[in-house]
């Protein structure tokens, strides 16, 4: 099943990405013969590859998920609500000082930055040469790639496994890398809890591209949906709403363990499954009224609405928890700060890949809110 005749049904969407017949693609095999065929060595690609979330399945895949899920639990990761808002204060008002904002590169990219610091605990000398890598490094589940593509992703990717192996060996730091290493010590093999921090740290990414989308949203809203931009209770209950309308994942894909029929359409045991994620969660027949941003203008009270922005089933990210604390910290830092804020669509410039779409470049006009003396 391609893209074109990709899951648009957010009820088909839950029940695929929760199905036990709906596999993971395991990336491996295919890597293992591109290399036999090429000649090229992927050995570190292919290595790093079996010990990521993302491609497994299984016994293994839940003994990952196991070690993980205390120290990425709700009630965990609160623990560095403290940490994330100074982080939220201290770029925001760096941004407001800027001549030109970027949302992207005067928010988003310090915000992930200083993140990986504070929360992981991770030390970066290269801001710069950190952010490519990165980005690069996400590719990691797009390997549907060129040789040359693959081999430049292996490089990055164990250029930041040694950064996080590096980071480990300093027994003196703090964060979740460390939360995490000590509760994987002893069940997963050390460079299989180097290449799971690592899988973290890259996803986190994504978090501050959805944050981008829903303050570029913010233009769109009247007076009233900024009030509750700063109201931390309403975001608690609504945040679900923003990630759903704006996550930057555009598919994700299963591989059916057996023939079955999906909306109607036959599917044969070793058949991809794409599911179109941004027209899941805007299902009219789902979600009924609220399939956009202007629901939040006339939502008073809480609606429950399960979506796929963050996977389903045992895949679902392990990170939502975090993710979700961040966007409902840093929000209300923003917008206390700002009357009004236009996207200038034409500049808006994005990286499209096979499965995404994130902006590497945002600049706003923006009306800061006037002190009252």
């Amino acid at each position: 099943m391609d893209k074109q005749d990709a899951i648009t049904s957010q009820k088909d969407a839950q029940a695929i990405l929760k199905s036990p017949d709906m596999l993971a693609f395991d990336v491996v095999p295919y890597l293992k013969s591109l290399s036999e065929q090429s000649g090229e060595d992927l050995n570190d690609l292919m290595r790093i590859a079996s010990s990521m979330l993302s491609f497994m399945s299984g016994e293994r895949h839940l003994l990952f998920r196991r070690v993980i899920a205390q120290p990425m639990s709700k009630r965990s990761v609160s623990g560095y609500q403290h940490r994330i808002a100074k982080v939220s204060q201290v770029v925001v008002a760096s941004f407001l000082k800027e001549p030109a904002p970027d949302l992207v590169l005067h928010l988003a990219n310090p915000l992930y930055l200083h993140l990986v610091r504070e929360v992981f605990g991770v030390t970066i000398k290269d801001e710069d040469s950190f952010l490519d890598q990165v980005s690069r490094a996400t590719l990691i589940t797009e390997p549907l790639r060129s040789i040359k593509d693959l081999k430049r992703l292996q490089a990055e990717l164990v250029s930041l496994e040694d950064l996080v192996m590096r980071q480990l060996k300093d027994k003196t730091a703090s964060g979740l890398a460390r939360d995490i290493y000590e509760n994987a010590f002893g069940n997963l093999t050390e460079n299989e809890i180097v290449i799971l921090l690592l899988a973290l740290i890259v996803a986190s990414r994504t978090t501050m591209e959805t944050l981008t989308c829903i303050v570029c949203e913010y233009g769109k809203l009247t007076d009233h949906a900024r009030e509750r931009m700063v109201s931390r209770e309403w975001l608690m209950s609504n945040v679900e709403h923003l990630v759903r309308f704006c996550a930057s994942t555009q598919y994700l894909t299963r591989v059916a363990r057996q023939a079955k029929n999906l909306s109607d359409k036959p599917v044969l045991a070793g058949d991809r499954v794409v599911v179109d994620v941004p027209r899941a969660n805007r299902d009219v027949s789902f979600y009924q009224e609220f399939i956009d941003f202007s629901c939040l203008e006339t939502l008073e009270s809480p609606v429950r609405c399960p979506h796929v922005a963050f996977g389903g089933g045992v895949h679902k990210c392990p990170g939502a928890d975090l993710a979700k604390l961040i966007i409902i910290e840093v929000l209300p830092e923003f917008f206390e700060h700002i009357e009004g804020l236009k996207c200038e669509q034409d500049k808006i410039h994005f990286s499209t890949s096979t499965f995404a779409k994130r902006m590497e470049s945002c600049p706003v006009s923006v009306r800061q809110l006037k002190r009252r003396c």
